[in-house]
C-alpha cells in the first residue's frame, strides 16, 4: 500500500551544454535515507529526458555531465580535513611567493589564476567579492587578497600562515641586502650594477600610476588630480613639516570618501558611476569562526596599538628610542595605505628620507624591491636593516603587515553585511581615487631624485618602454636597466647632470 499520494512521471529536458554534445550524461537522484544521508538512484534516460520513477517520497532529480562535478559557487569539498585545507594553503602560497613579480595589478592576476582556475578554491565571483574587499581595506592590495583566500580556506591561522610565506622570500633576500649593502658600500661610490636601478623604478612607477589612473571615471579622475596636488604641495612647501603627511593623507582620503557620498546620494545627476550593491555571499565565511564580535575587538585592538605607539614616541623615556620609532611610523603607514604598495611611496619617502635611510639608499632598496617577487611592502625590511640591521627589519615587517591582517580578520566577518549598504561601496570607490592620486604625486618626486644625468633619463625612457609598451616583466626591466647603467657610467655616456 502506498503511504503517500502517487507521484506522476516527472519529466524535464535534461540540460547539456551545446559545446558538448558528444558527451554522455549520466542520471542521478538524491532521495534522503536514514539518518539524514543521501542515497543515490539510479534514473531512466531516454532521447535527452530523464523519467523519475514512482517513489513514496519527494525526490529531487539532478543532471550533471560525465567527467564533471555538479558546478557550485565555490568547489571547496567539505570532506578535507582541517590539516589537509591547511597544506594546500601553505603550498599554494609557497609557489605564489616565488613567482609573482611585478605591481599590484599583475601580482593580483596571478593569484586569480592560481586560486580560480589551478587549485578551483572559490568560483570568479567569490574571487572578485574578496578582491573588491581587499581594495576597500587598508594595506598592500595583493597581500590583503594571499590572506583573504587564505582564511576562506584554512581559517585565521592559515591566513596567518599565509601571509608569513607570502612575504619570507624578497624579505629575507632585501634584509640581507640592506644589510650588506650599508656595512660595505658606500652611497658616494655605487657599484656599476646599482646605478641604473632608481630611473628604472620611476619608469615602473610612471606605469603603475598610468594603469590606475586611465580605470577611473570622471569623479575619480578629479578627485586623484586634486589628491595629487595636495601630496606635493605637503611634500613641496617650506612652511609644511614633512611629518605633517601623518596627518594629511588620512585626512585627503577621509575627503575624497566624503565627496564620493555626497555625489552618489545627494546629487540628482552623479558625476561618478557606482556599483549596485552585491548579494549576500555566505561562502565567504566559510571556514572562518569568529563570530562579528570578534572583530570589533580586532578594531579596537588596533585603535589602541595606533595610539600607544604615537603616544610613546612623544613622551616620556620611549621619545628616542629608534626601535619604537621605526614601528609607530610603519604601522601608521600600513594602517592608512590603500591599494598596492606603490601608494605608499610618497608618504615612505617623506616618513623615511633622510630620518631612517639617505636618498640613494632608498631609491636602490625599492628597485631591488620590484625586482623581486611578492609585495612591494618587503621594501620596509630593507629600510629596517639599512637602519638597525636585522632587528630593525624584523620590527619594520612586523609594523607594516600587521594592520592587514588585523583589519582583515575583522573584515571578513562583517563584510557580507557591509557590502549590501550602496553608500558604503561609494565612500570605499572615493578612497581608492584619492590613492591613487597618491601614486601620481610619488611619480613627481621620483623623476626629480632618480633622473640625475642625461644617461638617467636614457634608462627611465628604456624602461619605461619596455614594461610599458612591450610589457617587459620588472624583473627583467630592472635586469636591462642595470647592464645599460652599467655600459653608460663605465663608458662615461650622458654624464652631464641636470640642473
Amino acid at each position: 500500500r502506498r503511504t503517500a499520494d502517487p507521484q506522476p512521471h516527472q519529466v524535464r529536458p535534461c540540460e547539456v551544454s551545446s559545446s558538448r554534445v558528444n558527451a554522455q550524461p549520466t542520471f542521478v537522484m538524491s532521495k534522503k535515507g536514514k539518518g539524514g544521508t543521501i542515497a543515490q538512484l539510479p534514473v531512466e534516460t531516454h532521447q535527452g529526458l530523464e523519467t523519475t520513477p514512482l517513489v513514496t517520497a519527494v525526490a529531487t532529480p539532478i543532471c550533471i555531465e560525465s567527467g564533471e562535478d555538479a558546478s557550485s559557487d565555490d568547489k571547496i569539498s567539505d570532506e578535507m580535513s582541517y590539516w589537509e585545507r591547511l597544506k594546500e594553503v601553505l603550498s599554494t602560497v609557497l609557489v605564489l611567493g616565488m613567482v609573482t613579480f611585478g605591481d599590484s595589478s599583475s601580482q593580483v592576476a596571478i593569484i586569480q589564476d592560481e586560486v580560480c582556475v589551478q587549485r578551483k578554491w572559490m568560483s570568479e565571483e567569490t574571487f572578485m567579492e574578496l578582491f573588491a574587499l581587499s581594495r576597500a581595506l587598508p594595506g598592500p592590495l595583493a597581500t590583503q587578497l594571499v590572506m583573504a583566500t587564505a582564511i576562506t580556506r584554512a581559517g585565521a591561522f592559515g591566513g596567518l600562515v599565509a601571509l608569513f610565506i607570502w612575504v619570507a622570500p624578497g624579505a629575507v633576500v632585501l634584509t640581507t641586502i640592506g644589510v650588506l649593502v650599508e656595512a660595505y658600500m658606500s652611497p658616494e661610490n655605487l657599484p656599476l650594477f646599482l646605478v641604473g636601478i632608481p630611473p628604472a623604478t620611476a619608469a615602473l612607477v610612471f606605469k603603475a600610476a598610468y594603469g590606475f589612473g586611465v580605470s577611473l571615471d570622471k569623479f575619480g579622475f578629479g578627485l586623484a588630480m586634486l589628491s595629487c596636488v595636495g601630496a606635493v604641495l605637503v611634500n613641496g612647501d617650506y612652511a609644511i613639516q614633512p611629518k605633517a603627511s601623518r596627518f594629511a593623507y588620512p585626512i585627503m582620503l577621509a575627503c575624497g570618501g566624503i565627496l564620493a557620498l555626497f555625489d552618489a546620494t545627494v546629487c540628482t545627476n552623479s558625476i561618478g558611476s557606482y556599483p549596485r550593491a552585491g548579494e549576500l555571499d555566505t561562502s565567504i565565511t566559510r571556514y572562518i569562526s569568529l563570530p562579528v564580535w570578534v572583530g570589533a575587538f580586532l578594531i579596537q585592538t588596533w585603535v589602541v596599538i595606533l595610539l600607544a605607539s604615537i603616544l610613546l614616541v612623544n613622551v616620556g623615556d620611549y621619545a628616542n628610542n629608534p626601535y619604537l620609532d621605526l614601528f609607530e611610523s610603519f604601522f601608521r603607514i600600513g594602517s592608512v595605505t590603500f591599494g598596492g604598495g606603490e601608494d605608499v611611496l610618497a608618504m615612505l619617502e617623506t616618513e623615511m628620507v633622510p630620518e631612517f635611510i639617505s636618498s640613494t639608499r632608498f631609491f636602490q632598496g625599492l628597485g631591488l624591491a620590484q625586482a623581486l617577487p611578492g609585495p612591494l611592502f618587503n621594501f620596509c625590511g630593507f629600510i629596517g636593516a639599512v637602519y638597525k640591521d636585522v632587528p630593525g627589519a624584523l620590527v619594520s615587517l612586523l609594523a607594516i603587515f600587521s594592520p592587514s591582517y588585523l583589519f582583515m580578520l575583522a573584515a571578513l566577518p562583517l563584510w557580507a553585511r557591509l557590502r549590501q549598504i550602496y553608500w558604503f561601496k561609494a565612500i570605499l570607490k572615493g578612497i581608492n581615487a584619492v590613492a591613487i592620486g597618491f601614486i601620481a604625486a610619488a611619480t613627481i618626486f621620483l623623476w626629480e631624485r632618480s633622473v640625475e644625468t642625461a644617461a638617467d633619463a636614457m634608462i627611465f625612457v628604456l624602461a619605461g618602454g619596455l614594461s610599458t609598451y612591450y610589457n617587459l616583466p620588472p624583473p627583467l626591466v630592472i635586469l636591462v636597466a642595470v647592464a645599460m647603467g652599467a655600459i653608460l657610467n663605465a663608458a662615461s655616456l650622458g654624464q652631464i647632470p641636470y640642473d
